[in-house]
């Protein structure tokens, strides 16, 4: 048997070789796309959110404390460094900064809420007087307790003479025995006295004052009839209210008003006779000396009295 020609075998070898490809090429569009489907599931498998599984004490896991190893290996810190030392530079003054003449920037500055005045000297702080020009040089003869005497120039009781004292600002006390003579025609003559001790509040510091005390009021008649002449008395006892102003030492000049409220009716009674105590003359001359100081006492419910001047020295 002859061989087949080399041209022929060369042609059949291209045949297989060309049948070979084209059944390869056909068969690899769908391989391809069975790998992109399968790409696509593994992927959105991936991306849906997978369930947790519920915690349960039995599922909780409490993990130890490192090991001290490790703290150990952890890198040491340095130790804090000191910063160095502050040195202060200290430049000499020229002449220019140096101030020839001395200034007076005035009084310092004065806290909150208080004022200061230099120009005015601190207040007295028994007699309220500001300075040593209206303050004395001592407050009072018994440490803050200044005392003294005082006359008066007044109403009702015209004339009268007291003692008076002032403990710090705020309390004093006084003592005043008032009176005024006897006046009026050769029958008939009256007179009156009072007597008064009272407390003293001054409430805001200063001079002005209100009072309260006891005191007595009196009203003397005289009446005389053909030589014999007879004294009859009337006197009441009450509660002594006044306000007023004066000062606390020193030279102190004041005014003040008072009033006198009975507690009981005023009791008429004769106190002397003068002449022959015996006769009409004698009981006309009584009568009317008792008639006379009863009605007085009883004119009035209250008595006042008005001291129109005050003046006085407490030590």
């Amino acid at each position: 048997m002859a061989s087949p020609h080399p041209t022929a075998r060369l042609f059949v070898a291209l045949s297989l070789v060309a049948a070979f490809g084209s059944t390869a090429m056909a068969a690899s569009p769908s391989r391809a796309k069975r790998r992109k489907k399968s790409d696509a599931r593994v992927s959105a498998s991936a991306r849906a959110p997978q369930p947790r599984p519920a915690l349960t004490a039995s599922t909780v896991a409490v993990s130890p404390p490192p090991p001290a190893a490790a703290a150990a290996s952890a890198p040491a810190i340095a130790p804090a460094v000191a910063p160095p030392p502050l040195v202060a530079r200290v430049e000499p003054l020229t002449p220019a900064a140096v101030d020839p003449q001395p200034r007076d920037d005035g009084p310092p500055p004065s806290p909150p809420g208080y004022a200061f005045d230099a120009q005015r000297p601190p207040v007295d702080t028994v007699s309220g007087a500001r300075g040593t020009k209206d303050a004395p040089e001592a407050r009072c003869l018994i440490g803050n307790f200044c005392v003294g005497p005082v006359v008066a120039l007044g109403a009702v009781n015209a004339f009268g003479i007291g003692a008076h004292g002032r403990y710090g600002r705020y309390f004093g006390i006084g003592f005043d025995y008032q009176a005024t003579p006897r006046i009026g025609g050769e029958s008939l003559k009256i007179g009156t006295t009072a007597y008064t001790v009272a407390a003293r509040v001054y409430p805001f510091g200063n001079g002005l004052f209100v009072s309260a005390g006891i005191g007595g009021q009196t009203v003397r008649v005289h009446a005389t009839d053909t030589g014999v002449g007879v004294d009859a008395t009337a006197q009441a006892t009450g509660v002594a209210l006044g306000i007023g102003y004066m000062g606390s030492n020193g030279l102190i000049i004041g005014i003040d008003a008072s009033v006198l409220v009975p507690l009981q009716t005023a009791t008429v009674s004769i106190v002397g006779v003068t002449g022959v105590p015996s006769g009409l003359p004698y009981l006309v001359a009584r009568s009317r000396a008792a008639e006379r100081a009863n009605a007085i006492a009883q004119s009035v419910p209250v008595v006042p009295q008005v001291n129109l001047l005050r003046v006085g020295y407490l030590f």
